[in-house]
């Protein structure tokens, strides 16, 4: 089931990278924190220990900022985090 859920966090040449977002699947998350470790500033947990999504979008971030993200998404034990690309609404085009 978790093999879905994996990334393999491979966006360091993704020149777009504005466009990719953090998607949590908060009912994976086993509360190992190691997100929280790795970007702190796009990640925290709850009282019982959840992930917390501070921020969806990458654009902002530093270049350090983008690689914890990355690395939170690789060294997460539940593969409860994935980059995914942002995606237009459907009426962006009205």
């Amino acid at each position: 089931m978790t093999e879905n859920h994996r990334t393999d966090g491979s966006t360091g040449h993704n020149t777009a990278g504005d466009a990719l977002r953090v998607d949590v699947l908060h009912d994976d998350c086993v509360g190992a924190g190691q997100c929280v470790l790795s970007a702190p500033e796009v990640f925290d947990q709850d009282n019982d220990g959840i992930v917390v999504l501070l921020r969806e979008g990458l654009d902002g971030l530093g270049h350090a900022d983008r690689e914890g993200v990355e690395e939170a998404v690789r060294l997460c034990p539940s593969g409860a985090l994935r980059l995914l690309a942002r995606t237009a609404p459907a009426n962006a085009a009205d």
